[in-house]
């Protein structure tokens, strides 16, 4: 006999739900890589909005997570990323 599988909590399923964005924040070893990956994210006509912080070698940018989950693994197949960090928005209403 299986055991029930546990429950999602609801407030985690609504929130699942109501996610379409997501920020990206992704850190370089070098200059060339960096400004190769913000030409990239540049290109992309799904990230609404984007900013380099090259004191940092730091890239960070807001799109789509369905369009720009893709995009992140072409800059990883590029090289030069060391550190990539996601974080969901959740639009609409207050938790």
């Amino acid at each position: 006999t299986s055991s029930p599988r546990p429950a999602r909590p609801a407030l985690a399923q609504v929130l699942l739900q109501r996610t379409a964005l997501r920020v990206y924040v992704l850190h370089f070893e070098n200059m060339g890589r960096l400004t190769r990956a913000f030409d990239r994210v540049l290109e992309h006509s799904d990230v609404e909005s984007s900013m380099i912080e090259p004191e940092g070698m730091r890239l960070r940018f807001l799109g789509p997570r369905a369009m720009t989950e893709r995009l992140v693994e072409q800059i990883y197949e590029d090289g030069g990323l060391t550190w990539c960090s996601r974080h969901d928005v959740v639009e609409g209403g207050s938790a």
